[in-house]
């Protein structure tokens, strides 16, 4: 049950958690649908289809396991995932990389797949089988798998990432952990992805180097440009991200570069599911519209476009003859074209984009609240001061120490010269105090309270906790960061 106060839930709190939501619906009912129809529909089962079912997998376990919890953490401040290193927050981390890797390993197989079936189209039947793509899949997702174990049975450092609503691993304190993925995960990836499709994507631009078969599958076999655009989403979903990363701090305005870091993160996460959605929407149309069986993913352009409105004048037409089970096709060319005028290259050059346009447009739209509410001052959560009297200079610094060591306090001031007149049993009494001004965050005021009372050696000792209405955005930010209890281990 969510532990939920409604003073905490303010615009900018629910904003964020319409847009954790929206994520996570759309990479839910994407990967579902993508899943789905990839099994039950025997003519998409091919290897580009394969490899994009384990994206459609690694978006459903984000939607799953990823967005719930950070939904929570958006509605329950203060929740943190349970502190920093707690065994959530590492398992929360653990699972972010093992998708990541899992991704980047299955684009990489994605681009030695089209690069085999370009440079080598006689052999790709025989050496990219359905069964090999599994083989290498399961590789992926087991080699993902056991790598990203270390940040959950090691020493390694998680903590919660405000700013993103996301418990991530502290990458520059476990450096050994880090060149080990950069050299067994990243660079190999990386430079597969880049060879393959800078090589695919350059036969594609000059194909008068090509040989006649060749040319063939780049004009019939449409998967050369979907699989690019798959790709392209993902790429272009985390740019923004990682641009605002590498732009000075001085160059963006700290009440809102928190927000826009959040926005940019969570579009990332959701970017990639429109490329896979639309990939599938697109084969589908190709295919229904054509043929439902569909016979193999070499003849699907030409059927998509002997099936097609008459084309203009100069593009390549093409009949379907078939003699039982085995299609043959007649390929007449007027004029080489590319790729066929067809509503399917239609949709690849004004939906796709349209779409992302209106999806970064949305999300974007997530920066007014901000910059109206907090212009340049902020309560980036709900934040406390606490007054505490104590009898000596003594007892002032061990209460105040604890409370900062243990995190329960981002600073304690110590006021001297205190005269405080009270009652106590039915007499009026003066003692000359100390006053403990304690600045925390609400969440904590509980386990607070229990701190002072273990140490106070008044039997009724002042507690008094007012709400801060007001503050900068770097102190505010600076409080956070100091009053985070580490779990117990």
């Amino acid at each position: 049950m969510l532990d939920l106060d409604p003073s905490d839930l303010t615009a900018e709190t629910l904003a964020r958690a319409a847009v954790i939501i929206a994520v996570g619906i759309l990479l839910f009912f994407s990967a579902v649908l993508s899943i789905t129809v990839f099994t039950v529909n025997s003519a998409l089962h091919d290897v580009v289809s394969l490899y994009l079912m384990s994206l459609s997998f690694a978006d459903l376990l984000c939607a799953l396991f990823i967005v719930p919890v950070s939904m929570y953490s958006c509605l329950v401040p203060g929740w943190n995932f349970m502190g920093d290193n707690s065994l959530l927050c590492k398992g929360y981390a653990y699972l972010q990389i093992v998708l990541f890797v899992s991704t980047l390993y299955t684009f990489a197989w994605i681009g030695v797949d089209r690069y085999a079936a370009l440079m080598k189209p006689s052999k790709y039947e025989t050496e990219q089988t359905l069964t090999r793509c599994k083989c290498w899949i399961a590789f992926s997702w087991l080699t993902a798998t056991l790598l990203c174990c270390p940040v959950v049975v090691a020493s390694m450092q998680v903590g919660y990432h405000p700013e993103s609503e996301l418990c991530v691993l502290k990458w520059w304190a476990t450096k050994a952990y880090s060149i080990t993925l950069a050299v067994l995960v990243f660079l190999p990836s990386v430079s597969t992805i880049a060879f393959t499709y800078y090589s695919v994507l350059v036969a594609m631009y000059r194909t008068h180097r090509l040989e006649d078969n060749q040319r063939m599958l780049l004009e019939t076999d449409h998967n050369f440009v979907l699989v690019f655009f798959v790709f392209f989403c993902f790429v272009l979903s985390w740019l923004p991200a990682l641009t605002l990363n590498l732009i000075p701090d001085n160059l963006i305005d700290p009440a809102d570069s928190g927000t826009l870091n959040f926005v940019l993160i969570w579009l990332a996460i959701g970017g990639r599911s429109l490329g896979t959605l639309i990939y599938r929407k697109s084969h589908l149309r190709a295919n229904v519209d054509c043929d439902p069986l569909w016979a193999s993913s070499s003849t699907r352009g030409a059927l998509w476009t002997s099936c097609s409105p008459s084309p203009p004048e100069g593009d390549t037409v093409c009949d379907d003859t078939r003699d039982g089970p085995s299609a043959s096709l007649n390929f007449h060319k007027t004029e080489q074209t590319m790729f066929p005028a067809s509503p399917l290259s239609t949709m690849l050059r004004l939906r796709p984009m349209r779409l992302l346009l209106a999806v970064l447009a949305s999300f974007l739209l997530l920066l007014a609240p901000k910059a109206l509410v907090t212009q340049n001052m902020a309560a980036p959560l709900a934040a406390r001061v606490v007054y505490v009297t104590v009898p000596s200079l003594e007892v002032a610094k061990n209460i105040s120490r604890s409370l900062v060591q243990g995190r329960f306090a981002a600073c304690v001031n110590i006021v001297p010269g205190v005269t405080s007149i009270y009652v106590w049993e039915n007499k009026v009494e003066e003692s000359s105090e100390l006053l403990l001004i304690i600045k925390t965050r609400k969440e904590l005021i509980d386990s607070l309270q229990n701190e002072v009372k273990k140490l106070h050696p008044y039997d009724v000792n002042e507690f008094i906790s007012l709400p801060i209405e007001e503050g900068s955005e770097p102190y505010m930010k600076w409080l956070q960061e100091q009053t985070q209890p580490q779990a117990p281990q």
